[in-house]
């Protein structure tokens, strides 16, 4: 799961501005700077379909609780000080907050209660690399021509491909 949600989340990020006028035309172009942080929301999400049913498959639904009252607290005292101070972005960045801070709790009590610790992380290693083509792409796009960053966005998208193939293939092989 991290190695698809992750890239697509690093991918929104950077790649907003012309992905925002290439889909819905320059007249949208405002809401990029919301959807570079609502794509992070989307990430934490994401690991939170995975973490909420683990808790709750392993007898112990209060976990799960737990973290979403800190997201619901979170979100409550965030919400109005960064709307009132930078609109729909400061909400944008208030559920970002609430949401991370609860991804963050869930994935240390679900590394608790699998008895993984800190070896939960090595789940992000390769998603982590996937995302790092992106950034790579945009770093070097900031300084080539336009059409030089859809080519590498495009390479970079077909590396992303063939790496979450290979990485599929290797897990879900047959070899002993």
């Amino acid at each position: 799961l991290l190695l698809v949600v992750l890239p697509i989340g690093s991918f929104l990020t950077l790649f907003a501005e012309p992905l925002v006028y290439i889909v819905l035309g320059s007249r949208w172009l405002l809401i990029c700077s919301s959807l570079r942080i609502l794509a992070w929301v989307g990430v934490a999400s994401a690991i939170e379909g995975v973490t909420g049913p683990l808790f709750l498959s392993s007898g112990q639904p209060r976990k799960a609780a737990v973290a979403q009252a800190l997201k619901a607290v979170l979100l409550i005292g965030l919400i109005y000080p960064l709307a009132t101070s930078y609109g729909v972005v400061g909400v944008a960045l208030s559920v970002c907050l609430a949401s991370m801070a609860s991804v963050v709790l869930q994935l240390v009590l679900a590394g608790r209660l699998l008895r993984t610790g800190l070896g939960l992380v090595r789940a992000f290693k390769t998603a982590g690399f996937c995302s790092t083509l992106f950034l790579l792409v945009w770093v070097t796009g900031r300084v080539a021509p336009p059409w030089a960053l859809y080519v590498s966005a495009t390479m970079a998208g077909c590396a992303y491909l063939i790496i979450v193939s290979r990485a599929v293939r290797s897990r879900f092989s047959d070899s002993p």
